[in-house]
């Protein structure tokens, strides 16, 4: 049973390795996203730091951002910096299976094990 989620891992990889594209809404509508899953794990006092720091409880266009769910605001803000951006945007693929890898950095796929980093005849 294949559990990929292309485009979810897509969203995620495109929001820790590029937030720069986030528009100030989306910025904040993801702050709103840390603050709750603080809270979820136990942290209520940061959660409420957080909704205070970034003034998250007094942006209407935050919760409008969020009204369709959390997962969908993150697919659709992401796609929308693919979008915009795709000529400053890179994602890192596995070469065997094509899965996203978990950094612009890595030569090793979590998923399949594939590992693409140069042999020793390769380096100079």
């Amino acid at each position: 049973m294949n559990n990929c989620d292309d485009e979810g891992d897509v969203a995620g990889y495109v929001w820790t390795f590029y937030p720069q594209f986030f528009t100030p809404v989306e910025a904040k509508a993801g702050w709103a996203i840390h603050a709750e899953a603080k809270r979820a794990i136990g942290y209520g006092p940061v959660a409420e730091f957080i909704w205070r720091r970034h003034g998250l409880a007094d942006d209407p266009a935050v919760a409008a951002e969020l009204a369709g769910g959390v997962e969908a605001f993150r697919r659709r803000a992401a796609g929308r910096v693919l979008r915009e951006h795709a000529a400053e945007i890179v994602i890192n693929r596995c070469h065997r299976c094509g899965r996203v890898a978990r950094t612009p950095q890595a030569q090793q796929c979590f998923h399949c094990g594939f590992d693409w980093h140069p042999g020793p005849r390769d380096q100079h």
